[in-house]
Formats: C-alpha cells, structure tokens, sequence
C-alpha cells in the first residue's frame, strides 16, 4: 500500500508559526499546500505523485474543515459556526460548488480520508441570528460527491478532531500553547464522534465499524 499525504499548512497549533509536521509513514509522499496554492495545481501535484507510487494508494487529506454562519452548540460546531460545508484546502477551498476540480484523481485511489474537523458533519439548524431560518450543513452529501467524483472511498467524521498531545508533536490543535518546544509532528490519534464511509459509486454514507 503507498500513502499519499495533501497537508494545508494552516493546520498548526496556535502559537507556532510553522505549519504542522505530516506523520511519516511507509511508502509515504508528502504535498503541502497553503492559503496561496491554487487548488488545481494541488490537485495536478496529487495525480503526478500518484503515477510514481504503486497501487494500491490511499489519500490522507489534512486540513481544517469549512464552516458556515453561527448557529447552536453541537458536534459538529467548528468555534461558534457550522461545519460540514467542506475543507479549508488551498486558496479556492474545496467545497459542493467546485467538486468538478477533483476530476483528475479519479481511478487513483483506493480511499481518501479526510484529517479534518466535522467533514461530515450533516444538520439542519437555527441560526442565532434569524431563529426562523435554517443553515443547511451538507458534510455528507460533500462526501459522498467527493467519493463519486475520484471513484474512491471517503472516510469522514462528523464532530471536531483533536490531535493527540505528545512529546513529538504539538498535539491538541484546539489547546495547545506551550510554545516551540515541540516539533509540530501531526499525531492524529483517535477518531472524535461518528465515523462514516462513502460509497464511490452511489456516494451514500453508512458508519464505518473497523476503525
């Protein structure tokens, strides 16, 4: 199996100028992108990474996930707003609107696993400042198009991540503040809340037991 992993740089503990440090793992190849990396050149460097490497692949997106107006408390709240809207990956983002931009991974990979905050997340809810009207998180409906679109399966989870503290990583990404000491290795550890995988070719999501 090869890994392939698509890191935004964004994703960084507070207080750290540098972003986070991808895992190293075996047969593994490392992109980064940032705020100022357009998405299609994040995704042509993800397919040219993965004519190198042999099947089958895997894909571990890291990034922060997308969220929409403020609404109630819940799991799948990102800091007061609602996640489940996409991923903060690249200078475009990804998200419902230009899923087509993933075109060229399709046939690539076996899974992609989305390392990010309330994915697929799903909800309709009462924002706080119009009770009357309702946001619409659509976490799995972007995940079920995202495993339609590249033909891979998408694995996703609905509540907000934590990385594990530990001494060679820079764990919580929510908590941590003590400062420079670390060396920023991401530890994802486990999963937080619900756990889902998407269907490639019907895009429909069931909860995934064989964590």
């Amino acid at each position: 199996m090869s890994v392939i992993i698509l890191l935004d740089d964004r994703l960084r503990a507070p207080g750290h100028k540098a972003g986070g440090v991808a895992p190293k793992l075996a047969s593994q190849k490392l992109i980064t992108v940032g705020a100022a990396t357009p998405i299609t050149t994040a995704v042509a460097d993800v397919k040219a990474a993965a004519a190198a490497l042999t099947a089958p692949i895997d894909l571990y997106i890291m990034a922060h996930g997308r969220a929409s107006s403020p609404g109630i408390p819940g799991g799948g709240q990102l800091n007061g707003l609602i996640g489940g809207t996409g991923l903060k990956l690249c200078k475009e983002e990804l998200q419902l609107s230009n899923m087509s931009v993933v075109q060229p991974w399709s046939g690539l990979f076996r899974s992609i696993w989305l390392y990010a905050c309330a994915a697929a997340y799903d909800e309709s809810i009462p924002t706080q400042h119009q009770p009357g009207m309702q946001q619409q998180s659509t976490g799995r409906k972007f995940c079920g198009n995202l495993a339609m679109a590249t033909g891979a399966e998408v694995i996703a989870s609905d509540t907000v991540q934590k990385f594990d503290d530990t001494p060679a990583g820079w764990g919580d990404v929510w908590n941590q503040t003590r400062g420079n000491a670390y060396d920023s290795t991401i530890d994802f550890g486990d999963w937080e809340g619900n756990v889902f995988t998407f269907d490639p070719k019907t895009g429909a999501g069931k909860l995934k037991l064989d964590l």
